[in-house]
């Protein structure tokens, strides 16, 4: 029998975060703070889960791979290429490798 990846659960009552700083060359306002956890990761990592968390601010956010983010909560407005749109409380977006979106996140 093959090995077998165990399924991988998260809670998100449950995630212990750490500080994942912004790079700061990338803020254009405030004093965003993020935090993240990885969740799951793939045996040959091309599949990764996290979690992450950011207070309000503005910045840039450099896609280094493919992206797709969940909103749990609170609210975000991202723009990239001329496009904009608000994000919020159980939307998706799919951000491609090598995109630059301007993040303001909103107070939650």
């Amino acid at each position: 029998m093959p090995n077998r990846i165990p399924i991988a659960i998260a809670q998100t009552r449950n995630i212990h975060t750490q500080p994942a700083p912004i790079t700061p060359d990338w803020i254009i306002a405030g004093t965003p703070t993020a935090r993240s956890a990885l969740l799951s990761q793939s045996p040959d990592k091309q599949a990764v889960k996290m979690y992450w968390e950011c207070t309000a601010g503005v910045f840039r956010w450099h896609f280094e791979s493919d992206e797709t983010v969940y909103i749990v909560e609170g609210a975000v407005t991202v723009s990239w290429n001329g496009e904009r749109t608000t994000l919020a409380a159980g939307d998706t977006c799919f951000f491609p490798a090598d995109t630059v979106a301007t993040w303001n996140v909103h107070n939650v």
